[in-house]
């Protein structure tokens, strides 16, 4: 039986996009009999923090190993019982199991991967997008000519790594069309908006989106917005305002298909789920213009504004006030977007893997 070990920047007590694709390709491979396991650890760049951080990455591990075991992602991904997850202190090569293939899923942990001995496993690295706020370029591009097998989810990554591996393997995410599909017993209502709210706002841009949809609501008052997100409520979140925290699978698809609009404003995405889930579900989507978001076309699959959200407010005035174009771009958006599935994702990630 083969051996595949997936090495996470962290734990997975909370949804991350990334360490969703993982957990995907997980499932999928112990379903055709490999042995997988995922490592994830209490800190990282273990030699390189302080000794203040040291301490505190010794107190999560120990906390979450004996207590709360709150580093399992159960509680947000159905990930098949048969994963083996190793909770580790750091990414020490002594805390890595042996395997026949090995894979860095985020830069920092490329870095560790590159560096284990041959016993470890054949080396990959699943590059999920440009990480550039993990480190500074000069290192993060460092990480892209390790000697590793590149797999990359999207057009524009497979672009950039080119430039210093030609190597490398264009492998699409895939969607669920039994988890994220249109419903027929719900009725979309036209004045209906959703977001994902996230903390980072450097590379979401929540806030700054919320901000201008605030502004929509003013002349708009039949608006609705529903959002979700990671953490509790924000407490100067407007009452008007649906907020759902960390909602689970069978409501989120839900509210996907409550909304009208879908709005994803981030300035950086590798290749970002939420809006193409909210496609599948027959939502028409708005989206900044930038390379994590190469599925939609202006006009054709979704709409598109600049990733300043500079013209964000006209944009989705725009969907509001056009209903035959929302109409369209659903039923497009959904089209296209069905062609993203797992199974063909995993068909090409075996075979690149195994030759």
């Amino acid at each position: 039986m083969k051996k595949v070990i997936f090495i996470l920047p962290s734990g997975s007590a909370r949804p991350v996009g990334g360490h969703k694709v993982v957990f995907e390709y997980t499932n999928k491979l112990i379903e055709d009999g490999f042995k997988v396991g995922i490592v994830m650890p209490a800190a990282l760049k273990w030699k390189e923090i302080s000794f203040l951080k040291k301490m505190i990455g010794i107190l999560r591990y120990v906390y979450f190993k004996f207590k709360k075991n709150r580093y399992l992602p159960y509680s947000w991904f159905d990930l098949n019982k048969k994963a083996n997850i190793f909770w580790c202190l750091n990414l020490s090569e002594k805390n890595i199991p042996e395997a026949d293939y090995i894979f860095a899923t985020a830069c920092e942990t490329a870095e560790y991967v590159a560096d284990y001995e041959k016993d470890k496993g054949e080396k990959f690295y699943l590059i999920q997008s440009h990480e550039n706020w993990a480190m500074d370029e000069k290192r993060l591009h460092a990480t892209y000519k390790k000697p590793m097998k590149k797999i990359v989810i999207s057009k524009f990554l497979k672009n950039l790594i080119d430039e210093y591996d030609k190597n490398s393997m264009y492998i699409e995410n895939g969607l669920d069309n039994t988890k994220f599909y249109k419903l027929k017993d719900i009725k979309k209502d036209k004045n209906t908006i959703m977001m994902l709210y996230h903390f980072d706002e450097k590379v979401k841009q929540s806030k700054k989106a919320l901000s201008i949809l605030k502004k929509l609501k003013e002349n708009h008052n039949e608006l609705k917005l529903i959002l979700f997100g990671l953490p509790e409520r924000p407490k100067d979140l407007d009452e008007w305002i649906e907020y759902y925290k960390m909602p689970k699978q069978e409501l989120l698809v839900q509210l996907y298909n409550r909304a009208r609009i879908f709005v994803s404003p981030s300035y950086i995405e590798g290749w970002a789920l939420p809006p193409a889930e909210a496609m599948l579900s027959g939502t028409c989507v708005c989206v900044t213009d930038i390379p994590g978001h190469e599925y939609v076309e202006h006009l054709k699959t979704g709409y598109k504004v600049d990733k300043s959200l500079e013209n964000l407010y006209e944009g989705v005035e725009f969907l509001l006030d056009n209903q035959n174009i929302v109409d369209r771009l659903e039923k497009n958006g959904q089209n296209y977007i069905s062609n993203f599935n797992w199974e063909n994702s995993y068909r090409k990630f075996k075979k690149y893997i195994l030759n």
